[in-house]
């Protein structure tokens, strides 16, 4: 039987792809070996991580996520500095790229004393 990767955004609307008989049969197979529901549950969540970071290579540049070195970055200036980073920051790259270069240049000039 075929297995089919399908993502529903509601009720009407979804994309759905054919698996590849190879991979189908190694997921069919790890499927089975998973006998508890959290189990089968942690699979699908490791699954989803990994997915989620090969699907956002085929979004467009804006709406892909940040890494987690800029996320990383913007915690440590957002404690420096003591400003909120807004929610679309931690969601797109292109919002995070906004806020470190408005933050990044504050921080620096804060640490050598200057001021802007």
């Amino acid at each position: 039987m075929p297995l089919k990767l399908s993502l529903a955004f509601n009720e009407h609307e979804y994309l759905s792809a054919d698996v590849p008989a190879e991979a189908a049969e190694v997921i069919e197979r790890q499927f089975a070996r998973l006998t508890t529901k959290a189990s089968r549950e942690e699979f699908a969540e490791a699954m989803l991580k990994h997915l989620s970071r090969v699907l956002a290579t085929f979004l467009e540049p804006d709406l892909r996520p940040p890494t987690e070195k800029q996320i990383a970055f913007a915690m440590a200036l957002s404690r420096r500095l003591n400003v909120p980073i807004p929610r679309e920051a931690l969601m797109y790259k292109e919002a995070i790229e906004d806020f470190l270069s408005k933050y990044a240049y504050n921080s620096k000039s804060r640490a050598s004393g200057t001021r802007s």
